[in-house]
């Protein structure tokens, strides 16, 4: 189980000492959600903010694209270098264009669903990507909500990046890896002790697959 950083989740404020501490914890990516506030209640960081995690970074970084109109910001994402960039279906009517641009960027493709979508909705992309990410909570935050395991063991074996974002503590770890999921995206359980504690989040989650 690799983990994913979601570093939107430190302080905003010392964005790349919230990288460099989770690099140094032993984060296997870094992931920075770009939202704008429309798409999900809740407003990040821009397209900049990829550039400059880049620069201070040598973990992959992805980016997962939660915006309205999508197609507006993907070439601007894109020219931050990020390593995936990570789009919803439900924000776009011309997906296949979106994929399309990221491929031919060099950057890897993935796809990411809303809790309330249902796992089917991926499947006339799944050859066209090599990531999926399914959130375990509501737009609007929450705890985590356990059937999401169904819809990622749904897609086993037809992705071989399978990821869930959204409300993952320690507790909930063993179970990820019982459905199929082979990277786990944290925010809070990482940094919500500061960045002194990052390292010690990361293990806990480490030690709950066991």
């Amino acid at each position: 189980m690799e983990i994913a950083a979601s570093i939107t989740s430190g302080d905003l404020a010392r964005l790349a000492d919230t990288a460099a501490a989770a690099s140094a914890g032993g984060a296997d990516r870094i992931h920075l959600d770009v939202e704008d506030g429309v798409f999900i209640p809740t407003f990040t960081v821009g397209p900049r903010a990829v550039a400059a995690i880049r620069r201070v970074t040598r973990l992959p970084l992805e980016v997962h694209l939660q915006t309205v109109q999508p197609e507006r910001w993907v070439a601007l994402i894109l020219e931050g270098r990020p390593d995936r960039v990570i789009l919803h279906p439900e924000g776009t009517d011309d997906l296949v264009a979106l994929l399309r641009a990221v491929s031919t960027a060099g950057a890897a493709a993935g796809l990411a669903l809303l809790l309330r979508t249902p796992a089917e909705a991926v499947l006339p992309w799944v050859d066209r990507v090599d990531h999926l990410t399914f959130m375990a909570t509501p737009p609007e935050g929450g705890d985590f909500d356990s059937a999401v395991l169904a819809k990622v063991a749904l897609l086993r074996g037809k992705v071989a990046d399978l990821s869930i974002d959204g409300g993952v503590t320690a507790g909930v770890m063993s179970s990820l890896v019982a459905s199929g999921a082979t990277v786990v995206v944290a925010g809070r359980a990482i940094f919500a002790q500061g960045l002194d504690h990052v390292a010690e989040g990361i293990a806990a989650l480490r030690r709950g697959t066991r």
